[in-house]
């Protein structure tokens, strides 16, 4: 007698039929949370904007971990953070320069050094805050700056062409996140993150190359939904243990100074300022000032250059400030770099510090 019923499923057929399922399941739990985090939750949870990290003009370095692309240029219309539309028309030399002046020139020669807000990729050449002060004061300038930058790459920067310029005044432009960039401890531990391989000072003075990033925070990069579980995990785990999680930027503005990470940082930080000003030829002078007001990161830079006795200019961040409080942006469209209007207030808070510390004793 022949058997009508249907054979029923082998074990390895049970099993693969199994996975089958699961793997389906999980990728519409995939498929959905990514779709909902890119349209609802973007701002929380998606990368970070672009002008900030600045990779579509920057290639790799073996030094410095990356630089400004050979002779880019861009030419484009924007809107800045209120919706004003406004041009661009950016040139970088073959070096990365913004503006290379004439090193032969009899005028005083300024070098400005920095990171995203110096590179300023948001405002044409001519708009920029150094061509302002350049109009302005009759000097010859100098930018090299790039997105991203913390300061021991600044200051490889100069290491790299300060003989060869020779300026009578050197600029160090510095921002918050530089107590983030300079160490890959609060890389790790910030939401801000620029993820890539990059030099570092320790403690011992020596540099030292490591790119703060696992391949699972790599990959969140690229799949935000990732990312949300990973913040969920980590606030969850902390709620267990007792210690409810949060990025270092929430404990560098609660704790300030009673964050180790932050502690650290701000030493190493020190150190790379020191390593600056030694740097610097016997006849050039040099002066810093701030992209913004955040304390405590602020009040640290003030005590450092103050013990050091670098003049820090404070008045290019307030003037920003006031703009913004006044309800006159100075900020791109991205909202932390300035478009026109904040480059020409970096400009008017620059150049009597400028005139105070180079332009009367150059006469």
């Amino acid at each position: 007698m022949v058997s009508t019923s249907k054979p029923l499923l082998s074990s390895r057929r049970k099993f693969l039929f199994t996975i089958i399922i699961f793997s389906t399941f999980l990728f519409l739990i995939l498929l959905i949370g990514e779709t909902i985090i890119r349209n609802f939750f973007k701002k929380e949870y998606g990368p970070l904007p672009r002008a900030m990290t600045q990779v579509f003009y920057s290639e790799k370095d073996d030094v410095l971990g990356w630089k400004i692309k050979p002779a880019f240029s861009m030419k484009k219309k924007a809107k800045d953070k209120a919706g004003e539309e406004y041009g661009i028309n950016v040139k970088y030399d073959e070096n990365g320069f913004k503006e290379f002046g004439n090193i032969d020139s009899d005028k005083p020669k300024i070098f400005f050094i920095g990171d995203s807000y110096t590179a300023s990729i948001e405002v044409s050449n001519e708009k920029s805050f150094f061509n302002l002060i350049k109009d302005s004061l009759d000097v010859e300038v100098f930018v090299l700056a790039a997105g991203g930058y913390g300061t021991l790459q600044e200051y490889l920067t100069m290491d790299r062409w300060i003989d060869t310029i020779s300026p009578d005044l050197l600029v160090l432009e510095v921002c918050n996140n530089d107590f983030i960039d300079n160490t890959p401890e609060m890389e790790r531990l910030a939401a801000y993150k620029v993820s890539e391989r990059r030099p570092y000072l320790d403690s011992l003075g020596q540099i030292f190359y490591e790119r703060p990033i696992s391949q699972w925070e790599e990959l969140q990069k690229k799949i935000l939904f990732f990312k949300w579980l990973d913040v969920k995990w980590k606030v969850l785990t902390g709620k267990l243990k007792g210690k409810e999680w949060h990025p270092a930027e929430y404990y560098v503005s609660n704790l300030k100074m009673k964050y180790p990470p932050l502690v650290r940082s701000a030493k190493i930080t020190e150190d790379i300022i020191v390593k600056i000003k030694n740097r610097l030829p016997e006849n050039t002078k040099m002066l810093a000032f701030s992209a913004d007001s955040f304390s405590p990161q602020i009040v640290i830079f003030r005590n450092i250059f103050s013990k050091y006795k670098i003049p820090f200019a404070e008045e290019p961040s307030r003037l920003c400030t006031f703009s913004k409080n006044k309800g006159t942006t100075p900020f791109a469209g991205d909202g932390y770099h300035w478009n026109e209007h904040g480059h020409f207030l970096i400009a008017k808070g620059l150049i009597p510090q400028i005139e105070k510390t180079l332009v009367k004793s150059h006469k």
